[in-house]
């Protein structure tokens, strides 16, 4: 019995740390990250993290699961992600104002060092999460 409770708690955590989104599409998202919010010149300044498929999974749960609530040490960003294409809706969405959230609270000695993002297609919005 033991043996088939150590198996359910790894098939869980697989499930919670697999990504959500297509390959094309993340790879996509990391390089709109550090093409709008550079972090190899400045790397203090910026929003230097490791991208992590759990919070991915966390920012597809926080706009698609009613009532989902982030870890009280996580923070979210979800902006409108208009556009004809995957590369016009998440050029638009990396220019919006509310990314300097993001810079404020490392100035405020909390940086987050993963974050994960997903693009909803359908309803045009882009989500990442941070830790802090």
């Amino acid at each position: 019995m033991a043996l088939i409770d150590v198996i359910s708690v790894a098939q869980i955590s697989s499930v919670f740390t697999s990504c959500v989104m297509d390959d094309v599409t993340r790879n996509k998202i990391r390089e709109r990250h550090e093409k709008f919010h550079p972090t190899t010149d400045r790397p203090t300044l910026d929003i230097l993290q490791k991208y992590e498929c759990a919070l991915e999974r966390m920012a597809k749960d926080y706009v698609t699961v009613h009532g989902y609530l982030l870890p009280s040490t996580y923070g979210a960003i979800h902006v409108s992600a208009g556009g004809a294409s995957i590369d016009n809706k998440l050029d638009k969405a990396f220019k919006f104002a509310e990314w300097s959230n993001v810079k404020q609270a490392g100035k405020r000695g909390l940086t987050p060092n993963m974050y994960g993002c997903y693009l909803d297609e359908r309803n045009s919005h882009l989500t990442c999460v941070y830790d802090t």
